[in-house]
């Protein structure tokens, strides 16, 4: 529908303004509750129109209906799967998978639509490099080079479903397949 969604992190809410530039629906609050953020950094629109939220102090994603109303939130604070330390960067691909720059774990999480864990992408504590599945619990590790990151920042997602990840700390951007 052309409409712009914005995460307006200093007034702990989403804006969403139509292709003309005026806004006509805005929600969320200050807080820990459920429609709530304590900072709202990133939004991705996925395809039903539901606006995922990226809440950084509450380390988790808030989910919504393309007309604002809270449907579910997802991840915790810490370092086991699922769980974040400031979520950044979020997108969706066209099966309705989300990916979640979990920049203080140094590492990219993927979710099914419904916020369940599927994997993550960065180095190990053992070194390896790469997807690792539901049976990897650790935080990746911050690291340089090829599926390492230091500080995931930013995602972008194209037509065919590449995922492109942003190290904001060592400004480089990575490509994975789909």
């Amino acid at each position: 529908d052309g409409n712009v969604v914005v995460a307006d992190s200093g007034n702990a809410r989403v804006v969403v303004f139509t292709p003309e530039g005026v806004e006509f629906l805005s929600f969320g609050a200050y807080g820990t509750g459920n429609g709530q953020f304590r900072s709202p950094e990133r939004v991705a629109v996925d395809n039903d129109g539901n606006i995922l939220v990226s809440d950084y102090m509450n380390n988790r994603v808030v989910v919504f209906s393309s007309g604002g109303d809270y449907l579910f939130a997802f991840g915790s604070q810490g370092t086991g799967n699922g769980k974040f330390s400031g979520p950044l960067g979020i997108r969706t691909t066209t099966d309705g998978s989300i990916y979640v720059a979990d920049s203080g774990n140094a590492r990219v999480q993927k979710f099914t639509s419904a916020g369940n864990f599927i994997g993550w992408l960065g180095a190990d504590e053992t070194g390896n490099a790469g997807w690792h599945g539901v049976g990897t619990s650790n935080a990746g590790v911050k690291d340089t080079g090829a599926c390492r990151f230091r500080t995931p920042t930013d995602l972008a997602v194209d037509g065919e479903d590449c995922l492109y990840v942003l190290d904001g700390e060592v400004s480089a951007i990575q490509k994975f397949g789909p």
